[in-house]
């Protein structure tokens, strides 16, 4: 905040707009509460990527509640253990999350961009991706990277795309302004025979 009250003050400075009886009682209570929407909708997005090594940092166990608290802030969760154990109290995102179920406990949280994808399905999904990093809202992408251990031989390109066509990690998409239900809100476009069970 006091940087932001710096710039505005140094900007006004520089173009000679600077005027003490009107903007020194602005700027004497200026905090991070007098913020508008308008004046938050200037500041640039902030990115939080955190790779399947750092799944269980300490750090991360508020991830649910920064995505709640509404900041335009977005987050690429990228997955690489679809079979993870977790527990209460192991340092998971919060109370035990799995990062593979971490889009859904997002999405019922409500007021957001949640995208979950493997890798290889990406490309199919650039347009909502696009979308949601666009968005105002918070966004949540988690992304299934592929199994760190060769399985069968096979890259991790290729385990990522077995899970998708399986659908062990499925495809889907929830924007909480896309209308007034689930039914506009939540996609599940981009995986094989989605109809079925």
């Amino acid at each position: 905040q006091n940087v932001a009250k710096a710039m505005a003050i140094a900007e006004l400075e520089v173009a000679g707009r600077y005027v003490e009886a009107q903007h020194d009682a602005v700027f004497a209570r200026f905090d991070a509460d007098a913020l508008t929407a308008a004046d938050l909708a200037l500041l640039p997005d902030m990115l939080v990527c955190i790779p399947p090594d750092r799944n269980d940092a300490p750090e991360n166990a508020g991830l649910l509640e920064m995505l709640s608290s509404g900041l335009p802030v977005k987050v690429l969760v990228q997955v690489s253990d679809l079979l993870e154990e977790a527990s209460i109290g192991t340092g998971r995102f919060a109370f035990g999350v799995r990062s593979a179920r971490l889009a859904t406990t997002a999405m019922a949280l409500g007021g957001m961009f949640v995208l979950q994808c493997a890798s290889a399905a990406l490309p199919a999904m650039r347009a909502r991706l696009a979308h949601g990093m666009g968005s105002r809202a918070p966004a949540l992408f988690t992304v299934y990277a592929g199994s760190p251990a060769p399985a069968a031989g096979l890259s991790r390109y290729l385990t990522s795309a077995a899970a998708w066509e399986s659908r062990a990690f499925p495809t889907f998409c929830y924007d909480a302004a896309a209308g007034a239900n689930w039914a506009a809100r939540f996609s599940l476009d981009g995986n094989r025979n989605a109809d079925d069970d």
